[in-house]
């Protein structure tokens, strides 16, 4: 069986609050959050301690900051448990067991650590202005392993064939619905297949109605209206088959 390691230093009351930092990849500050907390501390005084592990010659808090915050609006003494050792990582797990993080938390994480698969999707996000959640799946691998740290822009040329197709259908016929999430979706199943000919939408947009692309309720539906509208008018034989 594997030894785990012992990490715990001490616990302590802290009235400098100066000794103490957060670390950047901390998610921002919830006032309300912090008014609640300070509500209880007066009420109940403090219960609970807040996390901290030493780093460059400060407490760094990686669990409890908005309690620190309440404490110190307060002008009440920092009740504190040091860990030695404890990699910025280990927050991420230790954060996701209480309150969820938010992907733009997990991306600020990367961005923090100079990931350059973040940085890049990053650049994306400012670029397009989608959902993190669509650019994942355009470019790249899981939800899952972004919030593990270890995401990869495994589809560039997907995610960009992808993203040409939006911003065609966006700006030339005006279709802003296509830049949701779910609609995104089902041009990716459509785009995935390997039979779609963008060239051959567009000439079937212009020609045959491009308003019968109308919004959907899911991602299959989206599917289907793209090959409704790709074989519309042509002849069986030059039919495709998208959705099985």
């Amino acid at each position: 069986m594997k030894k785990i390691e012992q990490k715990f230093v001490k616990t302590d009351y802290e009235s400098n609050y100066d000794m103490f930092t957060i670390a950047p990849h901390q998610r921002n500050v919830n006032n309300s959050k912090v008014e609640l907390i300070m509500e209880s501390i007066m009420d109940q005084s403090l219960v609970e301690t807040i996390s901290v592990t030493a780093r460059n010659g400060k407490l760094e808090i990686y669990n409890g900051q908005h309690t620190f915050h309440a404490c110190k609006r307060l002008g009440f003494p920092i009740l504190y448990s040091e860990f030695k050792n404890v990699s910025r990582k280990a927050m991420i797990l230790l954060n996701s067991s209480s309150t969820k993080w938010s992907l733009p938390s997990y991306l600020n994480y990367g961005l923090q650590d100079n990931i350059p698969e973040y940085l890049f999707l990053d650049k994306k996000h400012k670029e397009t202005r989608l959902s993190l959640s669509i650019l994942l799946q355009m470019y790249g691998t899981s939800k899952k392993s972004f919030e593990n740290l270890g995401w990869k822009a495994t589809s560039i040329d997907k995610g960009q064939a992808v993203l040409n197709i939006v911003n065609d259908f966006v700006n030339e016929f005006d279709l802003k619905h296509t830049r949701n999430v779910r609609c995104i979706q089902g041009i990716i199943k459509v785009y995935k297949t390997g039979l779609y000919d963008h060239e051959r939408m567009m000439k079937q947009m212009r020609e045959r109605g491009y308003m019968k692309f109308t919004k959907q309720a899911n991602p299959l539906d989206y599917a289907k209206s793209i090959e409704y509208i790709y074989n519309f008018g042509l002849p069986k034989e030059k039919h495709v088959k998208f959705i099985k």
